[in-house]
């Protein structure tokens, strides 16, 4: 394989099952400009407005968050540390 195709690769590591790989290749190769503009903003909605419902498993919360910053890096939007941090309670 060539070596520009690793980078593509890498990407995609973080897919759990077809659903997730099919979406995460559609934001990476499909749609224009604006189409991908879209997303990203309403991706960073998704992250802004996440909060963990007080009767989900704090697994399933952390698959969501983490599909979240995952389609969010597809779309080159950066997301600090300390503020993906300050979404889980500290109390986990």
């Amino acid at each position: 394989m060539r070596p520009s195709n690793n980078k593509h690769l890498l990407s995609f590591h973080d897919a759990t099952n077809a659903k997730t790989l099919w979406t995460a290749i559609k934001a990476r190769f499909g749609g224009n400009d604006a189409s991908k503009k879209m997303q990203k903003n309403l991706l960073k909605q998704q992250f802004e407005t996440f909060t963990i419902g007080s009767k989900e498993e704090l697994d399933s919360a952390y698959e969501r968050f983490k599909n979240i910053l995952s389609m969010l890096e597809l779309y080159d939007a950066k997301v600090s540390l300390e503020d993906a941090n300050l979404k889980f309670p500290q109390k986990f």
